[in-house]
Formats: C-alpha cells, sequence, structure tokens
C-alpha cells in the first residue's frame, strides 16, 4: 500500500513540475522536433522538383446554366444543356427558387439524363416559407453535389407542384467541363 502510496505521491510532483516549468507542449513534441532549415534554390544547389505529365491532365471549361420560367401544369420539363461530344459534364452545385400566390408547393425536382430518361440527382426540397409578399409563399435550396453527365447526354430539370396554380421557378446549376481526348 505504501508502495502505491509513494507512487502517486511521485507522479503528482511530477506532473506540478511539468505544469509549472510549461514543459507540456515540448514534450508532446516527441523526441523528434521539427528543425528550422533554409532551402536555397539557385543556380549551384538546384532543388529536385517532380514534374507530372501535364499534357495527360484534362482541361477544364467552367459551366454555369440559369433557367427562369412559369409551370402551369403540375409537371414541367426543361432542357438544361447537352454536353458536347468531346466533353464531360461535372455538376458540383444546384440551387432553386420558387415562388406562388396560393398554397401549392413544389414536391419533386430532378436532374435527368435525357427527357424521360433515369434520374441523376434528386433536388432537396425544403418546406415552403413566409415572403414579403403577403400572398405568396416561397421554397427554395441550395445543394453541393457531384454528378456526372457523358458525351452527347442531354442534361434535364424534371419538376412537379402539388397543385394546378402558375408556379415561378428559378433553377442555378454549376459545375465543369472537363475536355476528353482519345
Amino acid at each position: 500500500m505504501r508502495r502505491y502510496i509513494g507512487i502517486a505521491a511521485g507522479l503528482g510532483l511530477l506532473l506540478v513540475a511539468l505544469t509549472v516549468t510549461n514543459a507540456g507542449p515540448a514534450l508532446a513534441q516527441g523526441a523528434l522536433k521539427p528543425v528550422m532549415a533554409l532551402i536555397t534554390n539557385d543556380v549551384e544547389h538546384p532543388v529536385p522538383v517532380l514534374v507530372t505529365n501535364t499534357t495527360a491532365t484534362p482541361a477544364l471549361e467552367p459551366f454555369r446554366a440559369s433557367l427562369d420560367f412559369t409551370f402551369v401544369a403540375l409537371n414541367s420539363s426543361r432542357l438544361v444543356t447537352t454536353v458536347p461530344a468531346d466533353k464531360r459534364l461535372v455538376v458540383q452545385h444546384v440551387s432553386y427558387s420558387t415562388s406562388s400566390v396560393n398554397a401549392n408547393q413544389f414536391v419533386f425536382g430532378a436532374l435527368r439524363n435525357g427527357q424521360l430518361g433515369p434520374l441523376a440527382l434528386m433536388l432537396q426540397i425544403n418546406p415552403p416559407h413566409a415572403s414579403a409578399a403577403v400572398s405568396s409563399s416561397i421554397q427554395d435550396g441550395s445543394m453541393p453535389t457531384t454528378v456526372y453527365f457523358e458525351p452527347g447526354e442531354e442534361v434535364w430539370l424534371a419538376v412537379t407542384k402539388n397543385e394546378g396554380a402558375d408556379r415561378q421557378f428559378n433553377f442555378q446549376i454549376s459545375g465543369y467541363f472537363i475536355t476528353i481526348t482519345p
């Protein structure tokens, strides 16, 4: 029992000594501490640099599209873009804002591969919230994503509301094209 009390007292004294001297951060670095160094990259002493194959790096071209429309029917689809034959489209961000003068709600939104093709991305639907106009409701959303569309594919936006009144819709999409080399 005395032995344990002696060990506890010794550890307590060691902890107090380390706390008083602020040696904790120095001990946390371990035995190998960083060394300050001055690196000179001149003609007599060149620093070797690894160069990657830059010719194989695909060229990136920014892409952004915006759609503004009113849809009267319950469902509506709009062509966003057609991917050029030598490029791949990478969609990185989508956002929307929609408003209506009555209680109808935007209930579905998606990007599709083709007008009636498979869904590539479903939009996150947020509940309506009040707007400055008392008789209007707004729904909006914004989401980062990574979705790929291949050369020649058509990118379509499909939207649905739950009632028949007109609904204003604004859609933003951004990303980039990658040039595909054979």
